[in-house]
């Protein structure tokens, strides 16, 4: 049979003998293939047509794409991280989507994902934590070519709800909590909590070595976290603006100096658990609301004397940029929008103080 003969024509194509056009086209993934056509144009349209085409990379389904996608970033996300974003994704997304390939995940599928959430009474920030996560899985597998666009680009997120009023105890407050807890050394870690703003996995990190008492100063280098299988372990900080040395003031330095002459030796824990290893989370906070009914408090979580340590220093006139460093916030953006109560009376302050030089 006699071979087909090619007639060549400038640019991107060939005339076979037998008149049809041919274009030969390399897809996304590789492989190339012949378009036909009776004319030239004929045979560019269908090239440009292909070109267009997309093809997966792999196939694969939400679920087991999910499944490797938790596996590489197990080593490099914080152990309650990473089991936060495992449960997110096994209790809230895959039940929905788990079964459904990849690509063609659409706009639609997220939409409804996010309505059944909020039937079910997942809602607010819960429910915009699924969606952040998802599209951070989603844009990953764009990237490798799982799927062809991320197709939550253009599906709104759940909105964010604040609806939890933040609890702040004033000065004779604060000094009632502390009282509570006199002659134990919850006194002089209560008193660290509100006059820093220290979490409590760092305040429950420290050792002796990273405290001044003659300085004034406090290093922190640490935060107590939970093993996802189990046990306690002093990990970095989530960013490196935690990483900081922050001063204390004279009566934070006498209740740590008291509470040392009764406790463990220089080079041990500040604050150990009952049997000097790392005090566990519950133990704090068992003792913290002991301490507040006995203050005659109300119930609030520990986390309440870093939003009262944050609001007295902002009151007092420190400056956001410094508050924002002694909290260790990524970010000043970010203690202004976490205090935005106290900026607002600051502001006002403000309008009354300008008044009064121009009135």
């Amino acid at each position: 049979m006699a071979a087909i003969e090619r007639h060549r024509h400038k640019g991107d194509g060939y005339r076979r003998d037998d008149g049809l056009w041919v274009i030969r086209v390399q897809l996304a993934d590789g492989k190339r293939v012949a378009c036909y056509g009776r004319t030239l144009a004929e045979a560019r349209r269908k090239a440009e047509a292909k070109r267009g085409e997309w093809r997966p990379a792999a196939e694969a389904s939400v679920a087991s794409f999910a499944q490797d996608w938790l596996s590489e970033r197990r080593t490099s996300m914080k152990p309650q991280g990473w089991a936060t974003y495992e449960r997110t994704l096994r209790l809230h997304v895959l039940p929905v989507l788990g079964d459904v390939p990849l690509a063609k995940v659409t706009e639609r599928h997220l939409a409804d994902l996010y309505g059944r959430l909020a039937a079910q009474g997942l809602a607010g920030s819960s429910a915009n934590f699924v969606g952040v996560i998802l599209k951070a899985l989603l844009n990953d597998a764009e990237k490798r070519s799982l799927i062809q666009r991320n197709p939550s680009r253009n599906v709104r997120l759940p909105r964010k709800v604040y609806t939890r009023e933040k609890v702040i105890l004033d000065a004779a407050e604060a000094r009632r909590l502390i009282e509570a807890a006199k002659g134990e050394g919850f006194a002089a870690l209560y008193t660290l909590a509100l006059t820093t703003g220290m979490r409590s996995g760092e305040i429950r990190a420290l050792r002796w070595r990273d405290i001044d008492l003659e300085g004034g100063r406090v290093l922190v280098r640490g935060t107590v976290t939970t093993r996802i299988g189990g046990g306690r372990i002093i990990d970095t900080p989530k960013t490196t603006r935690s990483l900081r040395d922050i001063p204390i003031p004279q009566v934070t330095v006498q209740a740590l100096a008291a509470h040392r002459a009764r406790s463990a030796p220089a080079d041990g824990m500040v604050f150990p658990g009952s049997d000097g290893t790392l005090m566990h989370s519950q133990t704090l906070g068992r003792a913290f609301h002991t301490h507040l009914d006995s203050a005659g408090l109300p119930p609030m979580t520990f986390h309440a004397l870093r939003d009262t340590a944050a609001t007295l220093m902002l009151q007092g006139g420190v400056p956001a940029h410094v508050v924002s460093r002694i909290l260790g916030h990524a970010s000043e953006a970010i203690t202004l929008s976490v205090y935005a109560h106290v900026t607002r009376g600051m502001e006002a302050q403000a309008a009354a103080a300008v008044q009064a030089i121009f009135g």
